[in-house]
């Protein structure tokens, strides 16, 4: 109670506030009479007319209940603009706010239910539903035990009312109490039985003192009235009987169906229960309902006979709602049979083939009618399940009928009513949400969102106001949109909020929403395979698709690409289910309603929209009626089959429905007739605009419609527009498209046209129907015929050109050329002149028939263009038509003819195949005119204005690229022509691609590098210019690709052009240009290999962009592609013959002809060039030489590629190869030397502005080049040279190589042990390059070089500081002593002291232990100090400080015995805790193995001297391990079963189980971090450790990726350590969530770091999997006020990736990934650094 309100009303004296909600304050008061009254009162901050609107409604309802269970509402009084609703006080309270749930007395409830129960009864026969019953809306007296029901702001007038799939936060009702329907998720309408749930809920709560589910937000709430069963009620409080427990759950079925179907039955049940407690004080349980009829018929909402459907849709939805431990897109999804009696088997083979798919696209054919709408929503309670955990979304679109030939569908109709609803939930989520959002669609499209926008515009209030985009090519604006929605969907369709979209009558769709279908799920599958999240299903009439069908090429296309969708066909319902239908509806047993069920199904065939409409109009036409009492086994409904018969209904559902509708009132008819004309949905303001009528006066003429179901508000605002609110997007849809047909059969015979041309004209004028230009140009179209005045139709006219250009833009072409046609032919009835619309709209034709590929009417009207033009400028668009046509069709030359021919018009003429002196001036007089300006001056040349100019510039730009595969000698003299014509008119966007282009041709022509760099510098410079003004969009990838490919690496490292070229392929993707996308990538695979990169992961990324290349039809490029990816799988061992380029991506046998017939000299060039070098590597010079000359001749095809001087290099090498044989003599011929001296000439070049990618090379043919010459020292010097350069800038595989030569040298010299030296190294970085088939060549090739093992049983033994093992003298009689000795034990404690004693006499040390590993950690079994003082532990210890861990844990994970001379000076066990702490000297760590198990470790030292540990005595101590390998397991063997046999009988079961406890939670404790529930360390390393052994062995990639908590000590400072742990869970979480591959492990790395594993993951993915996780916890947005670096809690990343080696270290890993990390705090923190790709 508040006291002095504070509020006041005339006549009325307010006494105090005893409510207050979200837009109401509720008052006790006096009236002037002094009578006691409440007011409800609007707040004065709701002051919004829907709030006035409510208060009025609220009134007007409550007039039509006067009836005393519900409070009177006297009058409405405005007071200052605010509503008060003065109602009757009978001093009562709300049980709400008196508190009496779970206090209530039997003799109190009973009383309050029945009443309630009455009043309900009372206000169900007006026809209205209540909505909100609760306890803050029943008000009771317990002084005269009066109950009232109150507020009825949200009751229903309408018999039922659909409430859509909406926002929880937007439900109306109270959450706690809403019904399963009135979620919106159950596909079921909402009707009166929807109070009984609410009722249901009151009565568990008033009685139980508690709400029968409980919920912390809307979606929880929502689930649990959807999906949880609640608990008895008896349960809860033992004193509520079984009867009125079983009453209260019947009220909360789930279905209306399984509720009382009356209040009249509730009441006669309570009364019943009531009469007992009166009588006895107890009460029995009865049969309920007994009285319970239905007040009026209501067909029952389940589905029947579709249960197999059912489960395969949510099979399905399973599928894609639940995050997949694998992120990848099924290549091959599972067909499903084309007929529903497979759909049971379709669904076992789903579950298979489409585990790990998070895409789905399903596709639901039959009959209109048939009931696909119906069962997609069905998916409503699946979802609102689902949704209980994660965000996610169900969307819809339709797509309409055209009703007249020559209509034209909007473009992506459906789409865009689908992801209008989508953005229009968005919407209503918090602004936090809202920001998440626009954040993620944003970054997800750049700047491209604008191409969203124009189609979706209820996207621009999620994501603002957009900029134009860019204007591109026809094909890169297909490009483009494409991607730009792929990314989009993307962004919104994930696992952890998925996106299920139900596109509707897809038979009637247009080209490009099919268009767009396909590419969506084309791209899904070829990127990567990451799509998630997302479940499309379409719904389309069989019957109107047949083989020819745009549809059904969309499906077999998809399936070209292995994409089969789920396909769920439905016929009509069977008898038996019609008649399971009919039975429940009417409350009988089916054998009653059979009779029924087969004349309907006879009338309906089983359509189940006909069969529900057929058995309305039985009820209509009282055919179907209510018998007048209920009696036991009898039915409660009466029909006459024969009196059915002879009233002929007719057997066609649109005649039916047009019956019906006929049957309305005329101004009902004529407002549906005019709905019709809009399609399936229209809004009330469309109506009210034609009609020139308020929109209340046209919904009170719709509303007979609306009140028997034909129309369906889509929100219940239309309610407010009767109470003299306007609200806006007032919209409803027809109930079926058989009703809409109904409605549109009705409209007299030749006055459709009228009524469209009425709409047009309305929507024309009218600014309020907003811009929706697509649906105003269709109805004037479609009524044109009433156009008479020529500026009318010449107004038309442009409209159509508008929305041709419109639908162009939204690469709708099939539209656009409809438009466009549609304005020529309007445009050849005027009489007025009208030039200025005649040109555009050719032009538009031309092009969306070019983008159809409509070739001759693209031609035809480009000569139309041609003859109405007034100049050569006016037809530059259609000439560039005809340009972009012949590319398209890969009629490249034709292209060219047609620049050059239109270049001539313009005044510009060229020679189609210029001779080498027209180069030679071209390059001579550009040159001298650059050489006259500066680059700033160039760069500061104004912008060039001239029409003739631009063209030329564009037109030469559109030849660039046919130019290099077509016409080589014709690009310097085009692109020189440019460029002076730039200095001289100015400069442009299309300039900065020419510079770029120019410095191609400087570099790799004319090899001028100094201006070439000079150019590209200017490039990019006027790239960045323009790219700030958004006008270069279009060529900004081509240009960042000549510049990253053709420029860069001849003056900056080679490997620095990867990350550059990966960058651009992404952006080529994103801007539309496939073309250089593509480009880019083939680079970015060929440096890999020109760098070294290792060849494992070359392979993965090349499978990767070559599948990428493959799906975008980018075949030229992916020739060249496959010929260097066939050379990374000879080096893989892939090829039976490394040297020939035949495998499983490339044949030469059959490529070469078709090289040589098509004169491909970039083809040629790579093929040659690299079997040349394949046949140098592995030993095959004289084809070398052979593969190199023939190579020579194409080398003009790759002009300025970084392969240019790798050919020169290994010129150079393969020529000098020549010579081995001659060690001594100066063989070298003139002509070979003057050759070897212009490569080693032009690699120094190079190597003047990039030493980083040549210095080595040059010393490597100085190394061979002395050789020959018998130069020996030199060639000594130049190979380590060679050899230390290679290693320093990360050239691997060159590395080798330099190492090969200098063995193959040494050898050749005599010095076997020196060469064998340098093959060894050669190998070691062979192995690490991943190059299997150049290890096998070099055991094969060089057998004489490979290490003698040291005895045939010696285990593998890495050797630290050089020691030698050339010869070994055993005193076998000590062996033979030492393990016959070991032999004779078996007790442990005696062989543990046997086998140390040993030990330290014959290896010499001054002290050891045996260790062996428990539960994972290694353990002390016996320690000596000297071979007198030997301690055996008979309880194993855990190891503290008695050896270094490290060294044990490389020993048992490597079974290899270490050797140190001098540990604490070691590299690599030097810097272990212990060796430093302890400053060991000599060491020696083995192994004891019995047939491949470790069963210890002996550890020894020597600090008295250094190299201690002879070979002679390791040689002993390996001899004796293996016994005492054996015998140690045989001890502990032995003392295991005579422990076990003193209590195996008595303790085994009780022991087993003990064990099975303990060796659970330890093993859980073992590997389980508590605070975070991640990986602990200790479960990272043995992950680490398996995945390490594992891999080594396959030859694939482990990546690492290190995480550190930016700043978490000043986090920790600012919130306390307990917030900080909880961050820390946060981020956990996202991290683990992230990581969901099965293999992927997520760790607690310590304190703040975490670590991600990952197996067979790639640098690049590693890489963008970072990003990832760098981007989700940014977004996370945990508060960090203190954080130098961001307000939010962020992360540094390091990320390292490997090709682990068998007998090297994990160790080497971390360290890598460490180091990045640290780099990554460098760069500023919250960001990454990956570390280059490496074996180990």
């Amino acid at each position: 109670m508040v006291e002095n309100s504070g509020y006041s009303i005339a006549g009325f004296s307010v006494d105090h506030q005893i409510y207050e909600s979200d837009y109401s304050q509720v008052y006790r008061a006096l009236s002037s009479a002094g009578q006691p009254i409440i007011l409800k009162v609007l707040r004065e901050d709701c002051l919004l007319p829907v709030r006035v609107a409510e208060y009025r409604r609220e009134y007007r309802i409550t007039q039509l209940l006067p009836f005393s269970g519900v409070a009177g509402v006297q009058e409405l009084r405005m007071n200052l603009h605010r509503p008060a609703l003065v109602i009757e006080d009978f001093g009562g309270d709300s049980l709400d706010i008196l508190g009496l749930a779970g206090n209530l007395s039997l003799e109190v409830f009973l009383p309050l239910a029945i009443s309630l129960a009455r009043t309900i009864a009372q206000i169900h026969g007006r026809q209205v539903v209540h909505k909100d019953i609760n306890p803050a809306n029943i008000v009771f007296n317990p002084e005269t035990n009066e109950v009232k029901l109150i507020d009825f702001g949200l009751a229903n007038v309408l018999p039922q009312e659909v409430t859509n799939f909406v926002a929880p936060n937007l439900l109306e009702g109270t959450l706690p109490y809403l019904s399963p329907e009135q979620t919106g998720r159950m596909n079921r309408p909402v009707d009166y039985r929807s109070d009984f749930y609410a009722l249901g809920v009151t009565f568990y709560e008033l009685l139980t003192g508690q709400l029968p589910f409980q919920a912390s937000d809307a979606l929880g709430w929502v689930h649990h009235h959807v999906a949880s069963q609640p608990v008895h009620p008896s349960t809860v409080k033992a004193d509520v009987p079984e009867a009125i427990a079983q009453i209260i759950l019947k009220l909360m079925a789930k279905t209306a169906e399984g509720r009382y179907q009356s209040a009249v039955g509730l009441q006669a049940d309570l009364e019943h229960c009531w009469a007992q407690w009166q009588a006895r004080q107890q009460i029995t349980v009865f049969p309920l309902a007994q009285r319970d009829r239905l007040s009026t018929f209501q067909l029952s909402q389940e589905l029947y006979g579709r249960e197999k459907d059912i489960a395969l849709l949510n099979q399905v939805f399973a599928q894609v709602s639940t995050p997949s431990s694998s992120l990848s897109f099924p290549s091959e999804m599972a067909s499903s049979a084309q007929s529903k009696s497979q759909a049971q088997s379709q669904a076992q083979s789903q579950n298979q083939s489409q585990a790990q798919s998070q895409w789905q696209l399903v596709l639901i054919n039959g009959y209109s009618g048939v009931g696909k709408s119906a069962l997609v929503r069905e998916l409503y309670r699946p979802l609102s399940r689902s949704l209980a955990t994660r965000q996610g979304h169900f969307v819809t679109g339709k797509y309409d009928q055209s009703q007249e030939v020559g209509a034209n569908s909007i473009p992506y109709q459906a789409f865009s009513q689908a992801f209008n609803q989508l953005c229009r939930y968005l919407l209503t989520e918090s602004p936090a949400q809202l920001a998440y959002w626009r954040e993620t669609i944003l970054h997800a499209v750049g700047t491209n969102a604008r191409l969203l926008t124009d189609i979706i515009p209820d996207l621009a209030l999620v994501v603002g106001p957009q900029p134009p985009v860019a204007t591109v090519t026809t094909a890169e604006a297909q490009n483009r949109f494409q991607r730009v929605f792929l990314n989009f969907v993307r962004a919104i369709a994930h696992s952890e909020h998925p996106l299920v979209l139900f596109i509707d009558d897809l038979q009637w769709a247009d080209g490009a929403s099919l268009q767009l279908l396909q590419s969506l799920f084309d791209y899904a599958a070829s990127e990567n395979n990451t799509a998630q999240g997302l479940m499309l299903i379409g719904a389309y009439r069989n019957n109107e698709v047949n083989a020819h069908h745009p549809l059904t090429h969309t499906v077999d296309a998809l399936a070209e690409k292995g994409i089969n969708p789920t396909v769920i066909e439905l016929d009509n319902l069977p008898v038996s289910a019609v008649n399971a239908w009919i039975a429940e509806s009417l409350d009988c047993l089916p054998e009653q309603s059979q009779s029924l069920a087969e004349l309907v199904h006879e009338k309906t065939l089983g359509n189940a929209f006909f069969t529900a409409e057929f058995l309305k109009t039985l009820y209509s036409e009282r055919l179907l009626k209510m018998a007048d009492e209920k009696t036991h086994n009898t039915v409660q409904w009466q029909w006459d089959t024969d009196q059915i018969r002879l009233q002929n209904i007719t057997d066609n559902v649109v005649d039916l429905m047009t019956q019906k509708l006929a049957d309305l009132p005329d101004e009902t008819t004529e407002a549906l007739q005019l709905a019709a004309c809009w399609g399936s949905q229209f809004s009330l303001l469309s109506l009210a605009l034609v009609t020139q009528q308020p929109e209340a006066e046209v919904l009170q003429r719709l509303m007979p419609a609306i009140q028997l179901g034909f129309l369906l508000p889509l929100d219940n605002r239309y309610k407010l527009l009767l109470e003299g609110d306007r609200p806006l997007g007032v919209e409803f849809r027809f109930q079926h498209d058989r009703v809409q047909q109904a409605a549109y059969a009705l409209i007299p015979e030749g006055q459709s046209a009228q009524l469209h041309f009425q709409i047009g004209r309305s929507l024309w004028k009218s600014e309020k129907a907003g811009d929706n230009l697509f649906e105003r140009v269709n109805h004037l179209n479609l009524g044109a015929a009433f156009i008479t005045h020529d500026p009318e139709l010449s107004q038309l006219v442009a409209l159509n050109l508008r929305a041709g250009q419109q639908a162009l833009t939204e690469n709708a072409y099939e539209a656009a050329k409809a438009y466009f046609d549609t304005g020529l032919r309007q445009l050849a009835n005027l009489d007025l002149d009208e030039d200025a619309l005649d040109l555009p709209l050719l032009l538009g034709s031309a092009k969306a028939a070019c983008s159809l590929g409509q070739w001759e009417p693209m031609a035809e009207r480009i000569e139309q263009v041609v003859a109405v033009s007034r100049s050569v400028l006016d037809a530059i668009p259609a000439y560039e038509l005809q340009i972009e046509a012949a590319h398209a069709k890969n009629q490249l030359s034709d292209g060219i003819e047609i620049t050059l021919s239109t270049l001539t018009a313009l005044g510009f003429e060229f020679p189609s195949h210029p001779e080498p002196d027209v180069i030679g001036e071209a390059l001579t007089s550009t040159a001298q005119m650059v050489a006259q300006h500066s680059p700033d001056e160039i760069f500061a040349l104004p912008e060039m204005r001239s029409p003739t100019a631009l063209a030329v510039m564009r037109l030469i730009n559109a030849i660039i690229t046919p130019c290099f595969s077509a016409r080589p000698m014709l690009l310097p003299v085009v692109v020189t022509a440019q460029i002076r014509l730039a200095i001289a008119e100015g400069n442009t966007p299309d300039a900065a691609y020419a510079y770029g282009i120019y410095g191609l041709i400087l570099s790799g022509i004319v090899g001028d590098l100094a201006s070439s760099y000079s150019m590209g510098q200017l490039s990019r410079r006027l790239l960045a210019k323009y790219q700030a003004s958004g006008q270069i969009e279009s060529l900004r990838a081509r240009t960042q690709h000549v510049l990253y490919a053709f420029v860069d690496h001849w003056h900056e490292p080679l490997t620095l052009s990867r990350p550059k070229l990966l960058t651009n392929y992404q952006l080529g993707l994103d801007t539309g240009d496939l073309e250089y996308a593509v480009l880019s990538a083939h680079v970015y695979c060929l440096n890999g290999l020109l760098t070294g990169e290792p060849l494992q992961s070359l392979n993965k990324e090349m499978s990767l962009h070559s599948e990428v290349m493959r799906q975008l039809k980018r075949e030229t490029t992916l020739n060249f592609q496959t010929v260097w990816h066939q050379v990374v799988l000879n080096l893989l061992g892939e090829s039976a013959d490394a040297t020939q380029l035949k495998g499983r991506v490339y044949d030469e046998v059959a490529q070469l002809p078709i090289h040589q017939a098509r004169q491909d000299m970039t083809a040629l060039l790579i093929v040659y060039w690299h079997k040349a070098v394949l046949c140098y590597w592995f030993g095959k010079s004289e084809e070398a030489l052979c593969h190199i000359q023939r190579s020579a001749g194409y080398l003009q095809g790759v002009p300025g590629l970084p392969i240019v001087p790798v050919w020169h290099f290994y010129n150079a090498l393969i020529h000098l190869g020549q010579y081995e044989k001659n060690p001594e003599a100066d063989v070298l011929t003139p002509d070979v030397l003057a050759l070897v001296e212009k490569s080693q000439e032009n690699l120094q070049m190079w190597s003047a502005l990039a030493p980083q990618n040549h210095e080595h090379r040059i010393a490597l043919i100085d190394a061979e080049k002395s050789r020959v010459m018998g130069k020996v020292t030199e060639a000594m010097d130049y190979y380590d040279v060679a050899i230390d350069l290679a290693q320093a800038l990360g050239y691997v595989h060159e590395q080798a190589l330099a190492n090969e030569l200098a063995a193959r040298f040494y050898q050749q010299r005599g010095n076997q042990k020196i060469a064998r030296l340098y093959l060894k190294e050669a190998k070691s970085a062979y192995a690490r390059w991943g190059a299997i088939a150049k290890l096998e060549d070099l055991q094969q090739r060089y057998p004489m070089l490979s290490p003698p093992q040291i005895t045939p049983t010696s285990p593998n033994l890495k050797r630290w500081n050089s020691i030698e093992t050339d010869s070994i003298q055993l005193d076998m009689v000590s062996v033979l002593k030492a393990s016959q000795a070991l032999a004779s034990d078996i007790q442990l404690n005696k062989l543990l002291v046997q086998l140390m004693t040993l030990v330290l006499q014959n290896a010499g040390a001054e002290k050891g232990c045996l260790l062996v590993l428990e539960q994972e950690s290694w353990c002390v079994a016996a320690i000596a100090d000297d071979p007198s003082k030997i301690t055996v532990h008979h309880a194993i210890v855990p190891l503290t400080d008695q050896a270094p861990v490290g060294l044990l844990n490389y020993v048992n994970r490597t079974q290899q015995s270490i050797v140190l001379a001098d540990a604490k000076r070691d590299q690599t066990f030097g810097t272990d805790p212990y060796i430093q702490q302890n400053q060991s000297v000599s060491v020696l760590c083995l192994p004891l193995l019995n047939q491949g198990r470790l069963n210890g470790i002996i550890y020894l030292e020597n600090n008295l001297l250094a190299g201690a540990f002879t070979r002679d005595r390791l040689a002993v101590l390996q001899l004796l391990s293996s016994q005492a390998a054996i015998s140690l397991e045989n001890a502990q063997l032995y003392t295991q079963l005579k422990q076990y046999s003193q209590t195996l009988e008595e303790k085994v079961a009780e022991r087993t189980s003990e064990l099975a406890q303990a060796n659970q939670q330890l093993q859980h404790q073992a590997t389980i971090d508590s605070l975070t529930q991640l990986t602990n360390r200790r479960g990272f390393d043995d992950a680490l450790r398996s995945n390490w052994l594992r891999l080594s062995r396959g030859h694939q990639t482990l990546s690492l990726i290190l995480c550190d908590v930016d700043h978490f000590k000043l986090y920790n400072d600012c919130y306390g350590h307990l917030q900080g742990d909880k961050c820390l869970q946060q981020i956990a979480k996202t991290l683990n969530d992230i990581i969901q591959r099965e293999g992927d492990i997520a760790a607690r790395y310590g304190g703040e770091e975490f670590a991600l594993l990952l197996p067979n993951t790639s640098s690049v993915d590693a890489a963008m999997l970072a990003e990832r996780v760098r981007s989700q916890i940014e977004a996370l947005q945990l508060p960090h006020s203190d954080s130098p670096t961001s307000l939010w809690v962020t992360l540094s990343l390091g990320v390292a990736s490997c090709l682990p080696m068998p007998g090297a270290s994990s160790e080497q890993l971390i360290s890598s990934a460490d180091r990045a990390l640290y780099a990554a705090k460098s760069m500023g923190r919250n960001a990454f650094h990956a570390a280059q790709c490496q074996p180990m």
